[in-house]
């Protein structure tokens, strides 16, 4: 008799099902891209609960046609994994929430609040499940019990301290397997009410560099410690600003991955678009051009009927110190009327109106198209500002960088779309 028959007789409610040997490398894997030694662990026993209980339904709901399986968000899942425990599987229209657990103690069930706060991550059944990982190449999971989201509701208690909702195993049901007999779509959710949550571009972004640090081990934790838990819920409800935070916490976050084509730049009154160019680096500031220098670099390159003209402010960052001040990359936009866009880098120094500030002679300005240099200006003595002798245009989506060097020392190198 195997190991896992035996165990089934000790508790012949539960499904019992062995982890695939293969899957457990896979699963590991897979947790490396994480911050931390915790994010690692939750990230890998998630990954094997949900891809050793996936085929079983799979399997279960073979001849039913009509109804679909489904994983909610499955292709950001490890957003999720980063800082929450937990997976949500749509059958039809009824939502599991797997919640996987190494725990021995089986006296109480425990839920992080996200998944019973936030509206669009709701349950309707939440799945306790036990994984028991000391048995070399024989690991196993068990569904040892699963609450309604009512039962949760009206029989759980609050642990405010850990952002947790529990409820004692009597009022779990013991039988996974005579749950899915009676699936059928569920309208209750709709009908809890869909609690708001706001959260405003600048909050999020301040969220997002405070928590996006590793160091910052437990942030869930952290906000409800401050008596913010809605606006971390309302955080983690974006799937942008959840995919940014994993991200960040990662390091693979880049300032470049989130900025928008040059295109959607004259969206001024888009939040979204004007969000991410700050997220950047990018910024408008009419103190670092003069308005009337604005006026003549617009129509002395562009002669075309009502064009609309913008530009971008992005100080340089480098470790190179300047000797007067920061220097500044300016795009400057415009839009003609045959929604061509026309573009004029600019190189200069920061909050020089007024004031005789020169750039650093040997700084350059080249433009790369394909890997290839396209233009190239270089500042001589006494260059308040150096720009290409023409602006240039291309077609909608196609690419182009942009370096800024000094002498033989690349300082920066940006990427756009048009």
């Amino acid at each position: 008799m195997s190991n896992l028959r035996k165990l089934a007789r000790t508790d012949p409610d539960s499904l019992w099902l062995k982890c695939p040997i293969p899957l457990q490398k896979e699963a590991w894997d897979k947790s490396l891209n994480h911050s931390s030694s915790t994010a690692r662990n939750r990230a890998y026993i998630n990954f094997l609960c949900l891809n050793t209980l996936l085929p079983w339904l799979e399997d279960w709901f073979e001849e039913e046609q009509s109804v679909t399986l489904q994983v909610f968000q499955e292709e950001s899942l490890s957003s999720f994994w980063e800082v929450v425990n937990g997976t949500a599987i749509d059958i039809g229209g009824t939502r599991l929430i797997l919640l996987p657990s190494e725990t021995t103690d089986l006296e109480q069930f425990c839920i992080p609040q996200e998944w019973v706060n936030i509206p669009s991550w709701q349950g309707d059944y939440y799945l306790a499940i036990q994984i028991n990982l000391e048995q070399k190449d024989y690991f196993w999971i068990r569904i040892w019990g699963l609450a309604p989201y009512s039962t949760l509701k009206s029989l759980g208690n609050y642990d405010e301290s850990e952002c947790v909702y529990s409820i004692e195993q009597d009022y779990l049901y013991k039988s996974f397997t005579k749950t899915l007999l009676d699936v059928k779509p569920a309208q209750q959710r709709a009908k809890r009410g869909n609690r708001k949550l706001d959260l405003s571009p600048n909050l999020a972004e301040y969220l997002l560099q405070q928590l996006g640090d590793r160091e910052v081990y437990f942030p869930r934790l952290v906000v409800q410690s401050e008596s913010k838990f809605d606006l971390w819920e309302a955080l983690l409800a974006n799937p942008k600003w959840r995919e940014e935070l994993y991200l960040r916490r990662t390091g693979q976050w880049s300032l470049d991955r989130a900025l928008p084509p040059l295109h959607q730049w004259f969206e001024t009154n888009n939040p979204e678009i004007v969000q991410d160019l700050k997220v950047a680096g990018w910024w408008r500031d009419r103190r670092i051009l003069d308005p009337q220098e604005t006026v003549t670099l617009a129509w002395r390159f562009v002669s075309n009927s009502q064009p609309k003209n913008i530009s971008w402010v992005k100080q340089i960052d480098s470790e190179i110190k300047f000797a007067d001040c920061p220097i500044a990359l300016i795009m400057r936009l415009t839009r003609d009327s045959e929604d061509r866009i026309w573009i004029l880098p600019i190189l200069r120094p920061m909050l020089s109106v007024g004031r005789d500030l020169y750039l650093p002679e040997g700084l350059t300005l080249t433009v790369l198209q394909t890997g290839k240099v396209f233009a190239r200006v270089r500042a001589e003595t006494a260059d308040c500002w150096i720009h290409l002798d023409e602006e240039f245009t291309d077609f909608l989506g196609s690419t182009f960088s942009i370096r800024v060097s000094l002498e033989q020392i690349e300082i920066m190198t940006l990427n756009f779309a048009v």
